[in-house]
């Protein structure tokens, strides 16, 4: 991941980046997390896809910046999720989201 900002806007993106040396199946790994992403968001909990680029070696997947740390920090650190896992943590929230 890396951190990088847009000369056009001014926003402040992550961007994984995937060499197509690196085989098909990584980047279809991460075109596929693009799709997800896409998919699920826009939500307070997901990071928003901003663009997918494929350039001649590579394949990058603009996303969001999130800038309080990685959620292995997160999970790991002063907020530890107990009991559950971050699936179903993920899961119960965007339920009651919807019971509203």
């Amino acid at each position: 991941m890396v951190w990088a900002r847009s000369r056009e806007t001014k926003v402040d993106c992550a961007l994984k980046i995937v060499a197509k040396a690196a085989g098909q199946g990584a980047t279809r790994k991460l075109k596929r997390e693009a799709k997800i992403l896409t998919k699920i968001g826009p939500h307070e909990n997901v990071i928003g896809v901003q663009d997918l680029h494929e350039l001649k070696k590579f394949t990058v997947l603009s996303l969001e910046y999130a800038s309080g740390g990685t959620l292995w920090d997160f999970i790991h650190g002063r907020h530890k999720i107990q009991h559950l896992t971050m699936t179903e943590h993920v899961l119960m929230k965007g339920c009651r989201d919807h019971d509203d």
